[in-house]
């Protein structure tokens, strides 16, 4: 497997280019830290390491820099917002960045992601969500907060073009804050969704849960919701056939995500 290196940004900082661009032209470079190479598709992050201005890390690895103490490693501290993107390297180079990715890191004593989510599609093509509680909290669950990824209209505005292809084409909306385990979310809402295609052959609608204790936000549960590949849900009717999977990073074979809030719940909007 070719190996995939990482970059992390933490919007409360400013850091150094990582490409050939100079600062004035790739403004977006100077907020971006080494996180590092890894030939997996999965890894736990823990810290991040700075590098010096005048370092192009698509031309030396990590473990060179170390040995000359070019980089400062930095713990990643907990309630902060990241962004994280990730390129494959090859023979011949590194290729393209991903999208940004963004999360937040979890206050200690906050709760578990929900589990065991359900969605069932309403008579008015509306969806109702319901989840179990988190297991082993160790404080009194106080509410929860479900968001809608909707597409993000505002990307062809505000980012020049040479950047848009690592905008995330979608953005997350809270469409229920409460203390039930249970929502419903309105077709009016559902229309404005984003039709994520990147996991499977059918588009999806994604939702995100987490839950709330007295320390604040937990991680969120990702749920991909399968619509007909057939008919675009934006003409669907009442017979429309909808089915739902759920995903997790953690493990290759299943598909529940437990991603980390990005906001003051997960990815306030």
């Amino acid at each position: 497997m070719e190996p995939h290196l990482a970059t992390m940004s933490n919007d409360n900082t400013k850091t150094e280019p990582t490409n050939d661009v100079k600062p004035s032209e790739n403004e977006d470079d100077n907020s971006w830290h080494l996180v590092g190479t890894f030939k997996t598709t999965t890894v736990d992050i823990k810290h991040y390491y700075v590098v010096p201005p005048q370092i192009n890390i698509d031309n030396y690895d990590l473990p060179s820099l170390q040995f000359q103490n070019l980089v400062k490693k930095v713990n990643l501290e907990p309630g902060v917002i990241y962004k994280l993107r990730i390129a494959a390297v090859n023979s011949c180079g590194r290729g393209p960045w991903s999208e940004a990715a963004a999360f937040k890191t979890c206050l200690p004593g906050a709760p578990p992601a929900p589990s065991n989510i359900k969605i069932t599609k309403t008579l008015d093509g509306g969806a109702h969500l319901t989840w179990d509680a988190p297991s082993n909290a160790s404080c009194l669950i106080t509410g929860y907060a479900v968001y809608l990824a909707v597409k993000n209209t505002a990307t062809d505005n505000t980012v020049p073009r040479q950047h848009q292809q690592q905008v995330s084409q979608m953005a997350f909306v809270r469409v229920y804050g409460g203390a039930l385990a249970e929502c419903s979310v309105n077709a009016g809402q559902l229309l404005q969704a984003h039709l994520d295609i990147s996991s499977s052959s059918k588009p999806a609608i994604i939702f995100r849960i987490a839950a709330r204790n007295e320390r604040g936000y937990g991680p969120a549960t990702q749920v991909r919701w399968l619509q007909d590949q057939q008919i675009p849900y934006h003409n669907a009717t009442a017979n429309n056939s909808l089915k739902r999977t759920s995903s997790n990073t953690n493990s290759a074979g299943s598909k529940k995500q437990r991603l980390a809030p990005a906001g003051g719940g997960p990815n306030d909007a």
